[in-house]
């Protein structure tokens, strides 16, 4: 009779263990979701800000573009225009997709780059024989799933 229990309060200490243990799981589990979601608010804002800022610089480059249509007006050191469009069109290029270039970048990696289309993000994860949805980030070379983000 001592012996049964003795073995129930050993099971009684190692179930309330185990309780403790998955309360502990599901708290920690908690707190990375609430970071996961700030993180993913803060993300979405910096988006919006960039989609706004893309906006600007293409309008920026349009009428750029529309005052310095001459080629040789272009090329001359003095004129406000053809500086403004040259960093116009160097930063419309860090938006472009790094791999074909004429696409708006638009596949985010778990790394936090945003370096290609879709499309060029699954061609990468084909070539590289990895899942569907993941591939090596063409800036760093971080392996992740990468998934498609929108501007509204």
């Amino acid at each position: 009779m001592q012996n049964r229990l003795q073995e129930m309060h050993t099971i009684q200490h190692q179930y309330e263990a185990e309780i403790a243990e998955r309360l502990n799981v599901e708290r920690q589990f908690n707190r990375w979701r609430e970071s996961a979601r700030e993180a993913f608010a803060e993300e979405r804002a910096a988006l919006a800000n960039a989609e706004h800022t893309i906006e600007n610089l293409r309008e920026q480059l349009e009428d750029c573009t529309c005052k310095c249509e001459c080629p040789k007006h272009a090329d001359q050191a003095g004129c406000v225009h053809a500086e403004n469009l040259k960093v116009l069109q160097a930063k419309l290029e860090e938006i472009n997709c790094c791999v074909c270039l004429n696409t708006q970048s638009d596949a985010l990696f778990p790394c936090g780059h945003v370096p290609c289309c879709m499309a060029c993000a699954h061609q990468l994860s084909a070539s590289n024989s990895l899942a569907e949805g993941v591939a090596r980030c063409p800036t760093c070379r971080v392996e992740g799933q990468f998934q498609k983000i929108y501007f509204a």
